[in-house]
This record gives structure tokens, C-alpha cells and sequence, in this order.
């Protein structure tokens, strides 16, 4: 899909938004490196600075939200938002993913 859209836009700068937690397992992604080829990766940290990587276009920022996608998906497994929706999710996202039963056993 990144390879399309770099493909479709060619002058545009496309960047991947993720936390430091996902940036650390970046490595364990399949084909990370095409990923790194067609994107500029932003990454949110709480503190810790990720470690740059050859190849990699690395911005980070620093930020001290609570909210965590980890958390999330944690939160939504547990089934303890199912019916009232999640603080950190727009509601409709959080219908969406619902609906389509994301992150639920």
C-alpha cells in the first residue's frame, strides 16, 4: 500500500506515525525496508530517544499524552469498553472497530 501511494504521489512526503514501542519492533516487521524507502517515520516518545537506524528517516518527538495504542488494544481485548466506547478513540473509530471486532477475542 506505501509503495502505491508513493507510486501515486511522487513528490509528496509520506511519513508513518508510530510510538517508541512499535519503532523498537520495527525490525521484526515484514519488509521494514521498503516501508523505509517510501516513508519518513515520526516517532512519539515518553522519554526514552529511539535509536536511529542507516536507511531510516527518523523525526521524534517528544510528548507526555496518556494515551498509548498499546493501552488500547490492551483495553478493547479486556472487553471493559465495549459498550460506552474509550476515552482515547473517537467515537466512530471506536464503532468501527467494534463493528468489525478488532482486538476482540
Amino acid at each position: 500500500m506505501t509503495e502505491e501511494m508513493r507510486e501515486r504521489f511522487p513528490a509528496a512526503r509520506l511519513y508513518w506515525i508510530m510510538g517508541t514501542d512499535q519503532w523498537d519492533a520495527l525490525e521484526r516487521w515484514q519488509f521494514p525496508e521498503r516501508l523505509a524507502m517510501c516513508v519518513e517515520f515520526i516517532v512519539f516518545t515518553r522519554g526514552a530517544v529511539p535509536m536511529r537506524r542507516d536507511g531510516y528517516e527518523l523525526h521524534v518527538i517528544e510528548a507526555d499524552h496518556p494515551a498509548s495504542s498499546t493501552q488500547i488494544r490492551k483495553d478493547l481485548a479486556g472487553g471493559g469498553f465495549h459498550h460506552q466506547g474509550h476515552p482515547w478513540l473517537d467515537g466512530k473509530v471506536f464503532d468501527w472497530l467494534k463493528q468489525k471486532k478488532i482486538y476482540q477475542h
